[in-house]
């Protein structure tokens, strides 16, 4: 049997299972029909996205990829969340991200299921403030910080682990 004689929903659930964007990009190459498949549902598992990034160019992929995408990792940006211009993906790597005092509310509809922030760096020395609840799908959660705003994690239904590495600072 042959790939490009399966119907699109099944060949989109087959490409659900790839985790890389090299898995991805392979797939993407055997043949002119899954290219065109590619192309029109997108392909890009992940994307990473540092304080220089050409902004325009990486709204542009998630929205060229939102079908597929798993994975956004925001290195060193001011207010990430601002930069994350679709509903949120599985997994959410925040890393020396600099976070106002505003409290970080994910879109309807996200199936984040884990977040990570290592080492963030807030404004005025306040805590990082998110709406649990806007995360219904989040079982994990990876903070190495020093002030993170845990206060109604525990009314999130599907939560499971967490790893936290707090790091206190005396004045």
């Amino acid at each position: 049997m042959c790939l490009k004689s399966l119907p699109l929903d099944i060949t989109l659930y087959i490409w659900g299972f790839v985790e890389t964007n090299k898995e991805s990009v392979s797939l993407l190459q055997t043949c002119k029909e899954m290219s065109k498949i590619g192309k029109d549902f997108g392909y890009l598992k992940k994307i990473h996205v540092r304080y220089d990034t050409d902004m325009m160019e990486y709204i542009n992929r998630c929205f060229t990829h939102k079908l597929s995408l798993n994975y956004i990792k925001l290195d060193n940006v001011d207010d990430p969340y601002n930069w994350i211009p679709i509903k949120w993906p599985k997994t959410i790597v925040f890393a020396r991200c600099n976070f106002s005092d505003k409290e970080i509310i994910a879109p309807k509809g996200t199936v984040t299921e884990k977040i990570v922030i290592t080492s963030a760096i807030i404004y005025d020395s306040n805590a990082i403030n998110i709406k649990w609840s806007s995360l219904t799908q989040l079982k994990h959660l990876e903070v190495c910080n020093h002030n993170i705003n845990l206060v109604g994690i525990e009314n999130t239904p599907t939560f499971k682990t967490s790893k936290l590495k707090i790091r206190i600072s005396y004045k």
